[in-house]
């Protein structure tokens, strides 16, 4: 399994976003999350850095209700993730919602 490194700044509060023992394992056979606890804090800056294939681009639609855990949770505001929320938005790494081009 890759690793990936997971720093965040403390702030204080209970977690805003709480990750629990989250695994992902695509149809392809790729384990990209294993395990993965992470608390993240209102105000709190996140960073997360790691090789291509760690789980560094499924973690966020995970955490939106988008691509589903093999297993573990995700909670957002105290609440199990089960699907997208309507006060919970994520910025896509693509910007193909707005085809901005070179001209």
């Amino acid at each position: 399994m890759k690793q990936s490194f997971v720093q965040t700044v403390p702030a204080s509060g209970a977690p805003l976003i709480r990750v629990v023992q989250a695994s992902k394992r695509f149809a392809n056979g790729v384990q990209v999350l294993d395990g993965l606890d992470l608390d993240v804090r209102e105000g709190e800056t996140l960073c997360v850095l790691g090789p291509s294939g760690c789980g560094k681009t499924t973690l966020p639609p995970g955490a939106h209700g988008l691509i589903p855990l093999d297993s573990g949770r995700i909670d957002v505001a105290g609440e199990p993730v089960t699907r997208p929320r309507r006060d919970v938005a994520m910025v896509f790494q693509h910007f193909g919602l707005f085809p901005w081009e070179d001209r």
